[in-house]
């Protein structure tokens, strides 16, 4: 666990694959790091082994739905998640947990970026300062 990261590091958790990959891509261009995460489960255990600057979730991640994820852990108010789903309808229930963003697939890179740079900037002292603390332990 590095306490310097020379670029933001996202995490990208989504049911699909080919997504996963793209928005890797996208992502990589923009100049962040991306790890990437196939289920809940693996995201979960990111989060905890080294905490990520942003996390990216679909709604309908396999072993546990990205909703409940975002519920059920408590570093989440420290660390933005954007929402990249095709069901508009969870969208209000994202917001109401906290969500930074909800967007939509077909991605175009300019709009992704924009909202992860948007969501990443009033949070880095709480990032800088949950880092310290995780990087203590």
């Amino acid at each position: 666990m590095s306490a310097y990261r020379a670029a933001p590091r996202v995490l990208v958790a989504h049911s699909s694959k080919s997504l996963r990959q793209l928005v890797k891509l996208q992502l990589a261009c923009g100049g962040y790091e991306v790890i990437i995460a196939e289920d809940a489960i693996d995201a979960g255990r990111q989060v905890v082994r080294d905490p990520p600057d942003l996390i990216m979730l679909d709604v309908e991640l396999p072993a546990l739905e990205g909703l409940e994820f975002l519920r059920s852990d408590t570093s989440m108010p420290l660390i933005p998640v954007i929402f990249l789903s095709s069901r508009p309808e969870a969208a209000e229930r994202a917001a109401r947990l906290g969500a930074a963003a909800w967007l939509t697939a077909p991605l175009a890179t300019a709009r992704l970026l924009e909202t992860v740079a948007r969501c990443l900037a009033p949070q880095s002292e709480a990032r800088a300062g949950f880092r310290a603390l995780h990087n203590a332990r």
